[in-house]
């Protein structure tokens, strides 16, 4: 099976897309916790570029 070497650039890429949002959006990390039905720490940590478990 071929691992996947962009992933690391496509999660990088997401989080800048996330900050985007944030800021055009103008919502906290709180909102979007809130949005994504998901705790404020979580979110922290994605933007802190740590490990965060998939949520289904």
């Amino acid at each position: 099976m071929p691992h996947n070497h962009s992933a690391p650039r496509d999660r990088d890429a997401a989080i800048a897309d996330i900050r985007k949002a944030m800021i055009e959006k103008k919502l906290t990390q709180a909102e979007l916790a809130d949005a994504a039905d998901c705790h404020e720490k979580t979110v922290q940590n994605l933007l802190g570029g740590r490990s965060v478990r998939d949520q289904t």
